[in-house]
């Protein structure tokens, strides 16, 4: 199935290189480009079916982390990750907690970059090493998916369990245990879910 992709940055060599590596993720795949925050309004106007955009917090037309918020309002299923130059965690913790399902500075590798889309586009969140989740308690550091894998850690089921359960691949169980572990720093299964307990994630699972 054809995956219909949004670029917006201002910056056309940053959109190529973006899309240099979405053509790693799959072969079928619609990619529309914007060079300003307008310009990608009138196409999410236009079409509402986008399975992601990729937007760039501080290109023309663009308010911050105000046009984040608009465009979340309009599509509130569409997984939006930011793609910046900025590594502030004021701006992370600004689009994270206005409902960017990643953030991904523009330094980062082509192996960063593809691995944080394909958590994203299974249903993860991705944030950067500069998120210290013992610093951001504010902030629940968990996907839907992600609490909901946890939970069934807590209850000792395996991958393979997880995997059917979620009619997901064993290598997508691995990806979201990875990150899981990463944004909860622990290293092993047991001290994922105690500490998810301890964070408040489990509550209600």
């Amino acid at each position: 199935m054809t995956k219909k992709i949004l670029i917006a940055d201002d910056h056309p060599l940053v959109r190529e290189g973006i899309k240099h590596v979405l053509e790693k993720i799959d072969d079928e795949q619609l990619i529309l480009q914007a060079s300003n925050f307008s310009d990608a309004e009138k196409i999410t106007n236009q079409e509402n079916d986008f399975d992601l955009i990729l937007l760039d917090l501080n290109m023309p037309q663009m308010n911050g982390v105000a046009s984040l918020i608009k465009l979340r309002q309009q599509l509130p299923s569409t997984p939006i990750v930011i793609i910046s130059a900025s590594d502030d965690i004021s701006d992370i913790r600004g689009a994270i907690n206005n409902g960017a399902n990643g953030y991904i500075h523009k330094s980062s590798s082509n192996e960063v970059m593809l691995n944080a889309l394909l958590l994203v586009l299974s249903g993860g969140l991705y944030l950067p090493p500069q998120w210290n989740v013992s610093t951001e308690k504010n902030i629940t550091p968990l996907t839907h998916r992600q609490k909901q894998v946890v939970a069934l850690l807590a209850v000792g089921k395996a991958n393979k369990e997880i995997a059917k359960e979620f009619s997901i691949s064993d290598k997508t169980v691995k990806a979201h245990l990875s990150e899981i572990f990463k944004r909860l720093e622990v290293s092993n299964r047991t001290q994922a879910v105690h500490q998810a307990r301890q964070l408040g994630v489990l509550t209600g699972y």
